[in-house]
């Protein structure tokens, strides 16, 4: 029998339709099966995070806060009112239209299903049965739920309660668990709103795989913005007492008015009837090959179901490399090495490769150090931003092993690293960038003579003999 599709995407995340607009391109027939009706728009809502984040460094520039009619002359800090009516303003302006993928050739099919293998392979739904050639699973993650006793009788938050229904009031103070990435740009965000924040890790540090230079940075930050940081604290319980919410971090006992829980992420699989169909997966994610394939050679996987890094960024590559290998079967490989780590606070750090430890452990003199502070770029003045700074880890020949920046305009510098590093020149690529002044790329003219300063230190006494061999022969 035949089937009636190249390509059944099961999902509804960005990752999802990111997916779905490079199967178009192939002018194969695709649906796209959503648990979300046109109204709500497809895909969850625009994160409520950059929106925080934004409006927060905006409080703190009142005369631009005020040109954009946000803040009350009379009070310090961007009414909360504002950013989430600024918040709601953004979603509508992001999500994509189904009417406009419908119209590029896309079948947009709403409800629940489940995979099944009899007769033959197909996802069923309540009304009708989707036979495909292939299908691709990017139904997302969800934050896990900790094991802390009491929990379930507190009220609590989770980034995805946040995005979809932010609250109209904040609480006065706010109680967050987690030390990575998005546990800290939470932190950052609430108390630049007048929040009283704790932030608790049982990590010992927070950013346990970051940079320690640049989480130092972040942590002073963070403490100058009132947030108080608790580490190597475990949560163990959570209870509510005369309206308050109390919880043992370790030793202490702290209340609050909520909590957060930004905890490790777990798939989204409830209901697909996976282990029918021979796809094999466990509580953090799908298990797939190097290439997005499950064990069923017809089924693909790619985003945070995973078990990976939630980043969208990350999922869309995913997609656009199991798309490729679904289609035309194919066995492309993503290009992880590639994707810098980001923690997403107002001046956010972005990473990639190793850092000075790793580097020095593996390469020990051979790896260089480069530093520059934004202290001495003239836009970061210019924009009062100079709390920042780019490193790299290079060997003599130019090769990149690490790349760390702090500040702004970091993800457009690392896009510029990430290229570089997957060519064989290195820095010497890096060096040939006439980068315009003032601007932030100055950052890589600085580090490129740094390398090269250090290149003509450890040649010079043989390029001073060269130099003085040459004038000798020259009549």
């Amino acid at each position: 029998m035949a089937v009636d599709y190249d390509l059944v995407i099961v999902g509804s995340t960005p990752t999802a339709i990111a997916a779905a607009r490079a199967a178009l391109r192939s002018q194969g027939r695709v649906a796209l099966v959503s648990q979300r009706s046109p109204e709500e728009g497809l895909g969850p809502e625009t994160p409520l995070l950059p929106s925080l984040s934004a409006l927060g460094a905006i409080a703190q520039q009142q005369p631009l806060a005020h040109w954009l009619g946000l803040a009350d002359p009379a009070i310090a800090l961007v009414p909360w009112s504002a950013a989430l009516a600024w918040h709601h303003a953004l979603a509508e302006t992001l999500l994509p239209d189904p009417a406009v993928l419908a119209a590029q050739g896309l079948e947009i099919i709403l409800g629940q299903g489940a995979f099944r293998r009899e007769p033959s392979l197909g996802f069923t739904l309540a009304d009708r049965e989707l036979r495909s050639r292939a299908y691709l699973i990017a139904t997302g993650s969800q934050t896990g739920r900790p094991a802390i006793e009491g929990l379930d009788a507190v009220p609590y938050w989770t980034p995805e309660a946040l995005a979809t229904q932010p609250p109209e009031t904040l609480p006065e103070r706010l109680l967050i668990l987690g030390g990575q990435g998005l546990a800290v740009a939470w932190a950052e965000a609430f108390a630049r709103f007048g929040v009283a924040v704790t932030l608790i890790t049982r990590q010992p540090r927070l950013l346990p795989q970051a940079e320690p230079e640049a989480v130092a940075l972040i942590q002073a930050q963070l403490e100058a913005d009132g947030v108080r940081i608790l580490t190597g604290s475990p949560i163990t319980q959570a209870r509510m007492l005369d309206q308050e919410v109390w919880v043992q971090a370790g030793n202490d006992a702290i209340a609050g008015d909520r909590l957060l829980v930004v905890a490790a992420p777990q798939p989204n699989l409830t209901g697909l009837n996976l282990e029918a169909v021979g796809v094999r997966h466990t509580p953090r994610g799908l298990s797939v090959k190097p290439w997005l394939q499950t064990a069923n050679p017809r089924i693909y996987a790619c985003g945070a179901v995973l078990g990976g890094d939630p980043a969208p960024y990350i999922g869309h590559h995913e997609a656009a490399i199991a798309v490729e290998n679904a289609l035309w079967d194919r066995r492309r490989v993503p290009r992880y090495q590639a994707i810098p780590q980001w923690v997403p606070t107002h001046s956010p750090l972005i990473s990639l490769g190793l850092t000075e430890a790793q580097a020095s452990q593996q390469y020990h003199e051979d790896a260089w150090v480069l530093r520059c502070s934004y202290q001495a770029l003239p836009q970061a003045h210019l924009h009062h931003q100079v709390n920042g700074f780019a490193k790299l880890i290079v060997r003599p020949s130019g090769q990149i092993l690490g790349a760390h920046i702090l500040g702004p305009a970091a993800p457009e510098l690392m896009s510029a690293i990430a290229l570089v590093q997957e060519s064989s020149h290195g820095l010497r690529a890096l060096e040939k960038l006439i980068a315009l002044s003032p601007s932030y790329s100055e950052v890589w003219t600085q580090l490129s003579q740094q390398w090269r300063d250090r290149r003509q230190q450890r040649w010079g006494p043989w390029l001073e003999a060269l130099s003085a061999w040459r004038r000798a022969r020259t009549r």
